[in-house]
């Protein structure tokens, strides 16, 4: 049988798997390496595909459990730098041989293969006989693979980039801030105390150090602040730019806190390593400017990338990974919010992904309270369910003066007894969350 190239569709996961096919009364009698009926055979088609459901399953959401007929636990599903994991599925009646000539190959090339078969068969020649292979899959393996008499198809799956994968690096990790004011550094990530980065959404000239100043008294570990603004409107204030970068940095220096600020443009990175910020930010409108994530990738910094607002997990981590394919390992997840149906806060709250990406990724994970809310009546609440959901570090405007703010006023905390109390609140769940796992 020739290989079937790109008539094979790739069926794209999010991360691990899906419910378990339906083989009952799926597969007919044959003889030799031709099934008798292979449209009643239920197993995956490659001539279509849909992005969250795969022909020949039932009740697929998501793609967040797989479980192959006859498969023991769950199928960890990850990709990175070229692999996949491959899924042969072999014509009904296939003999035994023929199959592990397959397998032999296929084991030569350095890669596991997990048989399933499936139930339900009126014998054992009936039976459908399901391959899941994983290791560093390339194109050549599939391309051979599909010559096999016995092979009906093969379907390559992604899922997490490798680079990112908590099945494939073994733990969550932490990413080191230094702070070259207390001579130490600040650690968010696995196993570390909830971090808080706090300050003005957009450096202005009179509130910036009473502000930021504010916030470290209140508990916070990392200061914000943007000296260049993505806006909407062209005629919205764009962000003072260089000269915001300047006054941030000179306020750093009164603090005494790292800082955090967002670029928006390749050509200004130059100007953030002049002005040695210590966190660079790619916000929610630069979620795909691969050119930018490369490059700020290349600096080595800490980086802070936020999530589009429009943007599924599978495409975030993907993009994220740009980032850590730059040899770049100081890189933190940040969720905001994104477009949804509702119009209760100013997005729609993407929470139940920080439990997601607990479970599939290794990277610290940052919850941004001000934009998801858009309003700070909100802020403490949606802090509570992001510290206990197993945040790494909160996010959230302040600003002594909102009245006044030149970006956001509206959704920045103004108190720093307010502050102080909700930090503290965010600290004892999440250190009853590290303490109950």
């Amino acid at each position: 049988m020739a290989a079937t190239g790109r008539n094979d569709k790739l069926i794209v996961f999010e991360s691990i798997g899906a419910p378990a096919l339906d083989t009952s009364g799926a597969a007919s009698h044959s003889q030799g390496n031709q099934p008798v009926d292979r449209a009643r055979s239920r197993a995956i088609s490659c001539s279509k595909w849909y992005p969250s459901a795969v022909r020949g399953c039932n009740n697929v959401t998501r793609g967040r459990r797989w479980q192959m007929p006859g498969a023991q636990g769950t199928i960890q599903i990850q990709q990175g730098k070229g692999s996949r994991v491959m899924i042969i599925q072999y014509y009904v009646g296939s003999r035994p041989e023929e199959l592990e000539a397959v397998r032999a190959g296929i084991r030569e090339w350095g890669l596991r293969v997990q048989p399933s078969t499936g139930e339900g068969a009126e014998s054992p020649d009936a039976q459908i006989h399901v391959d899941n292979v994983f290791g560093d899959v390339k194109d050549s393996h599939r391309r051979e693979v599909a010559t096999f008499n016995c092979v009906k198809s093969v379907t390559a799956i992604e899922g997490v980039p490798q680079n990112l994968s908590l099945v494939r690096r073994g733990e969550r990790h932490a990413v080191e801030i230094p702070n070259p004011y207390s001579g130490g550094s600040i650690s968010i990530g696995e196993g570390h105390p909830l971090v808080i980065l706090a300050g003005v959404c957009a450096v202005d000239e009179d509130y910036t150090l009473d502000s930021n100043r504010m916030a470290k008294e209140a508990g916070a570990d990392i200061n914000r602040g943007g000296a260049f603004k993505p806006r909407t409107s062209p005629y919205d204030f764009q962000g003072l730019k260089e000269e915001g970068l300047k006054l941030l940095t000179d306020v750093r220096a009164e603090v005494g806190l790292p800082i955090v600020s967002e670029v928006l443009d390749v050509r200004d990175v130059d100007l953030f390593m002049k002005y040695d910020v210590d966190i660079l930010q790619t916000g929610t409108r630069n979620a795909q400017n691969f050119e930018l994530l490369i490059e700020v990738g290349r600096t080595g910094k800490p980086v802070l990338y936020k999530r589009g607002f429009s943007n599924t997990m599978e495409e975030t981590l993907k993009a994220a990974n740009y980032i850590m394919e730059q040899g770049n390992e100081n890189l933190i997840l940040c969720l905001r919010g994104v477009k949804g149906i509702g119009n209760s806060f100013r997005n729609q709250g993407d929470l139940d992904e920080i439990v997601y990406l607990r479970q599939v990724c290794d990277r610290p994970i940052v919850y941004d309270l001000s934009h998801s809310a858009g309003r700070k009546s909100a802020v403490p609440g949606i802090g509570n369910m992001a510290a206990a959901g197993g945040a790494d570090g909160l996010l959230l405007d302040v600003h002594v003066a909102p009245q006044h703010a030149l970006v956001d006023g509206f959704q920045a905390i103004d108190s720093r007894e307010d502050l102080a109390r909700m930090i503290g609140m965010w600290r004892k769940l999440h250190k009853l969350v590290q303490e109950a796992a």
